[in-house]
């Protein structure tokens, strides 16, 4: 009977660690770090947006996308990024990936998110405003980003890093949520990437 309870408690342990490794991490360590290339899918973050509608197609959204990309000349590390276009000439828009975090209720993070992002032309005028957005609350709307937003996605010919470090309280649901993406501020028809998201919460 012994033994049976030995193998018992090593089984669900292992099973602990293999499906619940960052929970369990988090629980212990009080901290939690997440960091996606893209090279594997999009895990658990998820496609959003908020985008006018088409007065040359009535009924329909702007043409929009963000879609996993393979292509090593736009991506920081592997093959795969994530692409985002958006037919901003209604000079509107916004698109975004997003991600919810269990952490412990009524409790202050520390969080820190940054990732590199391609525009491929630097220049003078802002075309785009990168979106690094933390909260309590899911952003549904061009305005729930607007206290997320980076500045201009025009300031360099390639990649550059973008971060924010912030502190966060949660509220009794202890659910934060994070959105990285690009908001279009000038008319025309625009596609960056996004590669190498690291999110530190401690």
């Amino acid at each position: 009977m012994k033994k049976t309870i030995i193998g018992a408690i090593v089984i669900v342990t292992v099973v602990i660690g293999v499906s619940g490794g960052l929970t369990a991490y988090f629980l212990l360590t009080n901290e939690l770090s997440e960091f996606q290339d893209f090279e594997l899918g999009l895990g658990d973050w998820v496609i959003d947006r908020d985008v006018p509608m088409d007065p040359n197609n009535p009924g329909h959204e702007v043409n929009w996308s963000v879609t996993r990309v393979e292509n090593a000349s736009r991506a920081t590390s592997g093959t795969h990024s994530l692409k985002l276009f958006i037919d901003g000439r209604q000079d509107d828009g916004v698109i975004w990936i997003e991600k919810s975090f269990a952490l412990k209720a009524n409790k202050q993070y520390r969080v820190t998110i940054s990732f590199q992002f391609y525009c491929g032309a630097e220049s003078f005028n802002i075309i785009t405003q990168v979106v690094g957005y933390c909260n309590t609350t899911n952003p549904e709307v061009e305005a729930d980003l607007i206290e997320g937003l980076l500045g201009s996605g025009e300031q360099a010919l390639e990649w550059k890093e973008y971060n924010r470090t912030l502190i966060v309280r949660t509220d009794t649901d202890g659910i934060l949520w994070i959105a990285v993406g690009m908001s279009v501020v000038w008319e025309t028809e625009i596609s960056h990437f996004i590669d190498d998201l690291l999110i530190k919460v401690k």
